[in-house]
């Protein structure tokens, strides 16, 4: 079954793996087929009883039983019809679950993280059918695909066809790695090997299925990182402080070589609160005094530049914006809480806040409505209306949760 029209792309940018050694994948092979103690049919065995090569007993024939078992050496011995039962053996079936989500299809060094996973697939798969194993392929991210337990060159062709899909696209819809997880857990019945190839970006809830995984089957797991998501490029010193207000600006815009194109100059609440929150872990961290004076001049500059005369941090209309100010109430009790020197400052903007979310509410039905803008009351919520937006409702319950923190 072909993936959903508009779910997956090839990435411009792909090359494939390109050669793969062949010591490289006998090497692989043996550490895999360790890891699975043993892929030959006959290292593996099963409980009860079936077919094999090894005896588990003689009895006498039962009516039922496959007269095709029946032993003529022990039959002529004891004048009774008797039957073999041997101790069943099974193939190793191996699981390989292959993150094909958009950002895989990243990469500043030789090839795109979706090309190294291709190369990891491809040697699995080689591994898994060398000695008659049977192989099943899943894909998380963008378009799941599940391709049944297979043996032999269907299996490979199989993993080929999966592989030239490419990628999911931006913006399409991607449930993440982990409901994966658990759907292996659910088809994987027998002991076996499960493989999943991932960059593992985005949500974790790969950890408890991952977990569960481990302690059934034998598991193996593969991430697929670029050289330029482990470290920051020497872009220089960045101007993000106004140096007008001592308020923190939104952030950069980079260009495709990574080199920064802009500075967005907006100011928004939430900007404050994750600069704010830096500076007093790191203050924390090393004891230098330059960070404690920079949440010490945030501090003073929200109070005197972005909150109202009266103490109140703005809002931001609905949507995401309608978080902001409730995630810069939250660093500022942390700031309070943790660093003397600003516990009466960032106390005094927290208990406006706080105070003012309160007063405006609504009494609805189903309890209070917070005001998209504490210094004002609550409007009614409908479509189009900020306080309709649940991201407004949760930030009224953070300030008051961050009030409530606060000593008496």
């Amino acid at each position: 079954m072909a993936a959903p029209k508009g779910t997956l792309r090839v990435p411009p940018a792909r090359q494939g793996p390109g050669p793969i050694p062949a010591a490289l994948v006998d090497a692989l092979s043996l550490s895999l087929a360790r890891r699975g103690a043993g892929a030959l049919p006959g290292d593996r065995l099963a409980p009860g009883v079936g077919s094999g090569t090894e005896l588990a007993q003689l009895r006498p024939y039962q009516i039922g039983d496959d007269v095709r078992q029946l032993d003529p050496a022990a039959t002529a011995r004891s004048g009774v019809a008797h039957v073999r039962l041997q101790v069943p053996e099974r193939v190793l079936t191996t699981w390989l679950v292959i993150d094909v989500s958009a950002s895989m299809a990243f990469g500043t060094a030789e090839r795109l993280k979706s090309d190294v996973a291709e190369g990891v697939a491809q040697v699995v798969g080689r591994a898994a059918t060398r000695h008659g194993g049977r192989l099943a392929v899943l894909t998380a991210g963008g378009a799941e695909r599940v391709l049944p337990p297979r043996g032999g060159p269907m299996a490979k062709l199989g993993l080929q066809r999966l592989l030239a899909e490419g990628v999911g696209v931006d913006g399409a819809a991607d449930r993440g790695l982990g409901p994966v997880l658990h759907r292996v857990g659910k088809l994987a019945r027998q002991p076996g090997l499960v493989a999943v190839v991932s960059d593992f970006r985005g949500p974790v809830d790969w950890t408890r299925p991952l977990r569960g995984l481990g302690a059934r089957h034998r598991l193996l797991a593969v991430e697929v990182r670029d050289p330029r998501e482990e470290r920051l490029e020497p872009v220089g010193r960045l101007a993000l402080v106004d140096p007008e207000t001592g308020l923190v600006r939104d952030g950069v815009q980079l260009a495709s070589d990574g080199s920064v194109d802009a500075i967005d100059r907006r100011i928004f609440t939430y900007c404050q609160g994750v600069h704010l929150g830096a500076c007093v872990e790191l203050a924390a961290r090393d004891g230098h005094q330059r960070w404690a004076d920079r949440a010490v001049a945030l501090v003073d500059a929200v109070t005197h530049h972005l909150a109202r005369p009266d103490g109140v941090l703005p809002g931001c209309g609905g949507g995401d914006g309608g978080l902001f100010a409730g995630i810069l109430a939250r660093y500022l009790v942390v700031a309070a809480l943790r660093r003397p020197e600003l516990t009466d400052a960032a106390a005094r903007i927290v208990l406006a806040s706080a105070d003012a979310a309160w007063r405006g509410r609504l009494d609805g039905r189903c309890g209070p409505v917070f005001s998209a803008e504490w210094s004002r009351p609550a409007l009614t919520p409908r479509r189009g209306v900020a306080e309709a937006d649940l991201s407004v409702q949760l930030s009224g319950w953070m300030v008051l949760e961050a009030a409530a923190r606060l000593p008496r």
